[in-house]
């Protein structure tokens, strides 16, 4: 075939772009470069700056403080002379004067007090003798002994003004290890699914959907049931009844517009399944493919372990503002603190999506090989450890790029979703500005899914071409707009099982998350509350699920464009077209 660099394809007057070079008719190019450098540059300067907060933060930061109470004497409950001594007790649970609390060793129920027991406490400046304080009946929260007497409870509420931030970051202190465990639980029943999926597609497809729903309903009837608990003895603020029943009655619905758009969908479900057969057989004579996740997987994992430890510091960094009239301490950041802290949320978006792209682009290419090795006397040797060398020896730069460029909008949407929480909490009653940050918010969400879109086919088209990130965007770009007919009738081709692969992974390790977390007396007992440590196991799980579902999600979307592509290289034929996809590309194209 002819080939011109510069020739344009019209139809009707419309631009489809330049053909694809005839180097890739049989396969993925040998010939490659290194692509976008500078990048590549900035991101090793940026991962540089990480390193020195992470130093700085760790010489000055003290997660210790966070939310943490403190004698008059200054001494933190639990902690070096007090360290027999971890919870505080109010001398009055009626009567709170200034500074008249101490540390004790346990917080009396109503049973220790008909038994007899005693108060131990460690004295202070105000508390001189353990008998000065009152004995009434309490409850452990946090590392606070609550009164179960409902008026002394809220008393004593009003004076623990302890910040939203303070709370969350000692909330997620307290729960690491289960968060840890939720990680490795994550990781264990993706693997599961993609073992599962390797040996019956179909079926498991189906029972993956239904699967769906039950956990839905599940998760539904879980929150409504402990939406019921009597929680009366709890401070206001801490009783989240009305959330859970909401967050039951959300599940509940969700599950219900599932279902419709399930019923809508079905055809194109059936025929995700004919693709996804054919990229599960891509798994079968291919099972090393399973390495590229668990290897992105353990360093997402190492990273986000990282990220938390030096968030943490980093938070204790600021100036700690000792009030009298409280025993826990605030911290007031500087201007320092507040850039190091954005700069570690906006490493945590670039770095996750890195991973992920990487495990795109190495996927995509190993798929490409597989695709072409099946036209005479194609050849398929070491995939896994050439799309390895291929992408760190050549394309590092172009997945820096194409993730910082991601990373920048989920930065941009999370303060566009910040900003809206404050419009909707100061200007409530102001419709037509709740209704400009919904326009805003939805466009900046269309936009990102846009921009996911652009960068997982240039990586395709970059392990098949060996393209920099911009050409290779341009040129999968106007492949798919040459070939809108076929990509129309399958849009998003195996999306639908990868968003319930996500979900299903997602749904259930959250759910085993919240089990722990709510059942383990050490964790409960000492939570503000479980909503950012769930939050925190929904974003792991979710991303634990995405890479792991790349696996079929790229396959599928590889094997289209590949299929595209040899059908425009070979002049309509499709020479090496896998037996799997004879059907799907007699039927649907």
């Amino acid at each position: 075939m002819h080939y011109n660099q510069n020739e344009k394809l019209i139809n009707n007057q419309q631009y489809q772009g330049e053909k694809l070079h005839p180097n890739i008719a049989y396969g993925p190019t040998t010939s490659r470069g290194c692509k976008d450098i500078f990048f590549l540059i900035i991101y090793i300067i940026f991962w540089g700056g990480l390193i020195a907060i992470a130093l700085l933060a760790t010489k000055t930061g003290d997660p210790k403080r966070l939310a943490s109470p403190f004698d008059p004497n200054g001494v933190q409950c639990g902690y070096g002379q007090a360290q027999d001594f971890p919870y505080l007790y109010f001398a009055d649970s009626l009567s709170l004067k200034q500074q008249n609390y101490a540390c004790v060793k346990n917080c009396l129920s109503q049973k220790d007090i008909d038994k007899g027991l005693k108060i131990e406490c460690l004295v202070n400046i105000s508390i001189k003798n353990c008998t000065q304080l009152n004995i009434y009946s309490t409850i452990k929260f946090v590392s606070i002994c609550i009164p179960t007497q409902s008026d002394a409870a809220k008393y004593i509420q009003k004076q623990l003004n302890i910040g939203e931030p303070e709370q969350w970051m000692s909330d997620l202190r307290t729960s690491w290890p289960i968060l840890i465990a939720v990680t490795v639980i994550s990781f264990f029943i993706a693997l599961i699914f993609l073992l599962l999926m390797r040996l019956c597609a179909g079926a498991i497809t189906w029972m993956l959907i239904i699967g769906y729903f039950v956990l839905l309903i599940v998760l539904g009837v879980l929150c409504i049931y402990k939406s019921y608990q009597d929680t009366s003895n709890l401070p206001k603020n801490l009783q989240n009844q009305d959330i859970l029943q909401g967050l039951g009655y959300f599940f509940l619905i969700l599950a219900g517009f599932s279902l419709i758009v399930f019923m809508c969908l079905f055809s194109k479900i059936k025929k995700s399944i004919a693709i996804m057969k054919a990229a599960s057989d891509f798994t079968k004579e291919v099972p090393q493919s399973f390495l590229i996740p668990i290897i992105m997987c353990i360093a997402i994992i190492g990273f986000f372990a990282f990220w938390i430890v030096i968030s943490l510091y980093i938070f204790s960094s600021g100036e700690i503002m000792n009030k009298p009239e409280n025993p826990f301490a605030s911290i007031k950041w500087n201007k320092g603190v507040k850039r190091c802290l954005l700069y570690y949320l906006f490493g945590l978006f670039w770095n996750i999506e890195f991973a992920i792209g990487m495990s795109q682009l190495i996927i995509a290419s190993c798929v490409c090989m597989w695709y072409f090795s099946h036209r005479p006397g194609g050849e398929f040797n070491s995939p896994i450890s050439k799309s390895f060398c291929r992408a760190f020896t050549f394309h590092l730069g172009s997945v820096c790029l194409g993730s910082m460029i991601i990373g920048i909008v989920i930065l941009v949407n999370f303060f566009v979703n910040l900003f809206y929480d404050q419009i909707k909490t100061n200007v409530s009653g102001n419709e037509t500005a709740n209704f400009c940050m919904k326009c805003c918010k939805c466009c900046i969400n269309c936009f990102e899914k846009f921009i996911r879109f652009i960068n997982t086919n240039a990586y395709i088209m970059i392990a098949l071409s060996g393209d920099g990130f911009c050409s290779g965007a341009k040129k999968a770009f106007y492949l798919i707009f040459r070939n809108a007919a076929q990509f129309s009738i399958t849009h998003g081709v195996g999306k639908i099982f990868v968003y319930f692969g996500k979900l299903f992974i997602f749904t259930f390790t959250t759910i085993i998350g919240y089990v722990l977390l709510t059942s383990i007396p050490q964790y409960n007992e000492k939570l503000y509350s479980p909503g950012i440590p769930i939050l925190m196991f929904a974003i792991i799980s979710y991303t634990v699920g995405s890479i792991f579902m790349n696996i079929y999600g790229i396959a599928a979307d590889s094997l289209l464009m590949c299929l595209c592509s040899d059908k425009e290289l070979n002049q309509g034929k499709a020479s090496s077209c896998p037996a799997t996809l004879q059907e799907f590309e007699n039927e649907y194209m």
